[in-house]
């Protein structure tokens, strides 16, 4: 079950407890269902800071989130690939997503050092999944529409686009990453 997916049950169960209906953008009401983008235009995101810089992970892409399972290291393998990990039925690579996306070293932030959790995410096509090893997640977002300017050159390639930050126009900009692309980026250099 998606992370969507959750979240729509728990709508669901909301409404069943509090009244009300679910619009699913049609116009119609009724039960809810698992939607990619809500009914109002926005996507839900878990917003994650790395290394000072906020990024957004697409809810449709996360197949589960747990505390970081024990991981087995993987002789010669790049830096940011911690090892493999039992999680979301299966096995998967951990890749540590601040030192795969880290442009310099800069200290950690208090939400950086907090506990590790690991977000496992899969390809829109299902044929390539890896859990992201994090250092907290900041919250749930609703992000409007798709992602707007794409970054400049030198900015990190695993991302779609800058998003304005929901929470106030004077805070920077939202990076919303692409998993497609950074898992077969990931693929890539393991394959490489």
């Amino acid at each position: 079950m998606t992370l969507d997916e959750l979240l729509a049950d728990l709508d669901g169960e909301v409404l069943r407890t509090w009244g009300g209906t679910w619009s699913n953008g049609n116009g119609a009401a009724g039960a809810p269902a698992a939607l990619a983008v809500p009914a109002n235009g926005h996507e839900r995101c878990l917003l994650i800071t790395l290394h000072g810089r906020r990024f957004a992970v697409p809810s449709h892409a996360v197949q589960a989130v747990s505390e970081l399972p024990p991981v087995s290291a993987v002789p010669f393998s790049p830096p940011w690939l911690r090892g493999v990990a039992r999680a979301a039925g299966g096995v998967v690579a951990v890749v540590d997503l601040a030192r795969l996306l880290a442009t310099e070293a800069a200290p950690l932030s208090p939400e950086e050092t907090a506990r590790e959790i690991l977000l496992v995410v899969k390809a829109s096509d299902a044929d390539l999944d890896a859990g992201l090893a994090v250092r907290g997640i900041a919250r749930l977002v609703s992000l409007a529409g798709a992602a707007g300017r794409i970054p400049a050159t030198g900015e990190v390639d695993a991302v779609a686009g800058l998003v304005p930050d929901p929470a106030g126009a004077d805070l920077p900009p939202i990076a919303v990453l692409d998993v497609d692309r950074l898992l077969r980026g990931i693929r890539k250099e393991l394959d490489a």
